[in-house]
C-alpha cells in the first residue's frame, strides 16, 4: 500500500513497515511526482532486499547524509539506493508519470510480462 503523508523536517522521506497482511510504503506528499517515485522505489529496494524496517532509529544528522545521495551510513541505505534507482530506470518512470500509482501499475506489467 502506497501513503503519501505530509512529512516534518528532519524526518526521513520515505519508510517502509511490514504488516500480517500488506506492506505499507510512506512517501512524502509535496514533492515532484519523479521524486515520490525514485523514493517508493527505494523503499520497494528495501522490501526485495529483506532489509528489517528501523522505524526512527536514524539520527537526524544520518538522514540529512543520506538523502544527500553522496556517502552511506548504512550499508543497507546503499544498497536499497542502488536497487531503487535501477528499479525507478527500468520501470521507466518518467517524470512525467501524473501519481505515484504509476510505479504499482508498471511493477504490474512488467510483472505480467515476466511471469
Amino acid at each position: 500500500m502506497l501513503i503519501a503523508r505530509e512529512m516534518t523536517h528532519g524526518q526521513r522521506s520515505g519508510q517502509f513497515e511490514q504488516h500480517l497482511t500488506e506492506d505499507r510504503i510512506y512517501y512524502p506528499q509535496h514533492t515532484s511526482t519523479a521524486h515520490q517515485a525514485h523514493i517508493i522505489c527505494h523503499e520497494i529496494a528495501h522490501l526485495l532486499l529483506a532489509h528489517i524496517p528501523e522505524l526512527d532509529a536514524l539520527d537526524p544528522e544520518v538522514v540529512r547524509l543520506v538523502l544527500g545521495r553522496s556517502h552511506y551510513a548504512d550499508p543497507a541505505e546503499e544498497q536499497a539506493e542502488v536497487l531503487g534507482t535501477l528499479l525507478w530506470q527500468q520501470l521507466n518512470l518518467a517524470p512525467a508519470e501524473p501519481t505515484s500509482a504509476a510505479v504499482v501499475t508498471s511493477l504490474e506489467h512488467r510483472r505480467s510480462r515476466h511471469v
